[in-house]
C-alpha cells in the first residue's frame, strides 16, 4: 500500500469488507503531545482534508506520519 494516497488508503480500510479495521493503528503528529498512536477504530469520519476521531478531534492528513497493520508499516512518509 506504500505510495497510495492517505485518503484513499483510509477509505479502503473503512469500506473494503476484507479489511480488519481492528488491526490498524495510525501515528500522527500532535502540536502539543508529539507523535500519538491511535487505533483505527477511533476514526469516526474521513473527509477531503482529514479525519475526525473520538472526542471531536480533527486530524488533517498532513499530520499523519504512518499507518500500521498488525505492527507492520503499510503507509508512511
Amino acid at each position: 500500500m506504500e505510495g497510495k494516497n492517505i485518503r484513499d488508503l483510509l477509505n479502503k480500510i473503512i469500506w473494503d469488507p476484507r479489511e480488519d479495521k481492528q488491526g490498524y493503528n495510525i501515528t500522527y503528529k500532535d502540536r502539543f503531545a508529539g507523535e500519538v498512536d491511535i487505533s483505527f477504530s477511533q476514526i469516526l469520519e474521513v473527509d477531503k482534508k482529514g479525519m475526525i476521531v473520538l472526542g471531536d478531534t480533527y486530524i488533517p492528513f498532513h499530520r499523519i506520519k504512518q499507518v500500521k497493520k498488525e505492527n507492520e508499516v503499510v503507509w508512511g512518509k
